[in-house]
């Protein structure tokens, strides 16, 4: 039987998948370092990490030598495909966890490394948009890239001491809760409860910029970089959750929202294409075309008749335990792993269109940016 790993960076960092790979499928897990993955960095940051990575994994190359197929999440999977490039480990399948392109900065990074082993490669993706996209512009073979509905591992949640010494929070009275950090747009929330005689928690990163204290009405608080139990314990709390996106590209907001499926919550979000794979609209979430022009009025009807949205909030629970649950999750993950990655073909994983000298490099990321939004 085939060797197998789960790597990550950090200790807790996605820590049930880790015993789900462990007591199910038999893999071995192995992580750097503690740390903390919560908090959102620079792109800095994280090419600090595959570098801490790659001496991390050199370290341990024997070790990494007598596993055939690995699973590595997030940026982590380059220091594998770098690594192996330079001969120092090898492994038969490396299966990206969480593959995803934010900006035209790490579309060139992940175009460069990834084909250098694309036959070797597989790539977990969290949007059936993210498969066109990246097939379409990084020339991955669609086969190769393997979508997989988000979903959930609930933990116990302990009562965080921030908010207990906390004078200016008030559990007890109804409010609207938005949050996450990345490809994020919290401008047209914070016009919209301006006015409002509701209030709006936002629990954001310091790196979201277009959240500045003090131009904040007084009607909305922000809480910055906070625990996955705080996090969690003020989502749990709101009236409803607005997830507001910044682009239609990249996976954003999916765990966001089935913590708030699970919650029961009015989840309000942008009608966006990266989430027609989470919600209908109308049937267990709100999707809106125009955040800004929509949100306002959509508060105004939850304020005057909450009756009407809890169908959407029961069936929103209801799609929830289906699709996103840990049951549902580990029966996707069980198909994915085996199914769909260990006993999957090896194909030639190269878009010829996207061959070397069918466009120059200049031209192929400014249409990158174009398509995205960035340019």
């Amino acid at each position: 039987m085939a060797a197998k790993l789960f790597y990550r960076e950090f200790r807790y960092q996605e820590a049930d998948i880790a015993r789900f790979l462990a007591d199910s499928h038999g893999f071995d897990t192995l992580y750097r370092t503690e740390g903390n993955p919560q908090v959102k960095r620079s792109k800095w940051f994280f090419v600090k990490q595959i570098l801490l990575d790659m001496l991390f994994l050199v370290s341990r190359r024997r070790e990494i030598r007598t596993y055939s197929h690995i699973v590595a999440l997030w940026h982590s999977s380059l220091a594998f495909i770098i690594l192996k490039r330079l001969g120092l480990i090898d492994y038969e399948r490396l299966l990206w966890f969480g593959f995803s392109v934010r900006s035209p900065f790490w579309a060139k990074i992940y175009r460069q490394v990834a084909k250098l082993d694309l036959e070797h490669i597989w790539f977990v993706v969290f949007t059936e948009k993210e498969v066109d996209d990246y097939s379409q512009r990084l020339g991955i073979d669609p086969q190769h890239l393997l979508f997989i509905a988000h979903g959930d591992w609930p933990q116990p949640i302990d009562l965080p001491e921030l908010f207990t010494r906390d004078p200016d929070l008030d559990l007890t009275t109804p409010y609207y809760f938005t949050g996450g950090f990345t490809n994020r747009d919290y401008r047209p929330v914070i016009e919209a409860f301006r006015g409002l005689d509701q209030r709006l928690i936002i629990v954001c990163s310091r790196s979201n910029d277009d959240v500045v204290e003090d131009e904040l009405p007084p009607n909305v608080q922000v809480y910055r970089d906070i625990t996955f139990p705080e996090f969690e314990l003020l989502l749990s709390g709101a009236k409803a959750v607005i997830i507001p996106l910044r682009q239609d590209s990249g996976a954003a907001g999916h765990s966001v929202l089935v913590r708030s499926m699970r919650n029961g919550k009015i989840v309000i979000a942008n009608a966006f294409r990266i989430m027609d794979n989470y919600v209908d609209n109308g049937i267990d979430g709100v999707l809106l075309k125009d955040m800004a022009a929509e949100l306002k009025p959509t508060l105004l009807a939850i304020e005057a008749d909450p009756e009407r949205f809890l169908p959407i909030q029961k069936a929103a629970l209801e799609r929830f335990e289906r699709d996103y649950s840990q049951e549902a999750l580990e029966r996707r993950m069980s198909h994915l792993i085996q199914d769909r990655w260990i006993e999957a073909p090896a194909t030639a994983a190269r878009d010829a269109s996207f061959d070397e000298g069918a466009t120059t490099n200049a031209t192929r990321w400014k249409r990158y940016g174009e398509q995205s939004g960035r340019g």
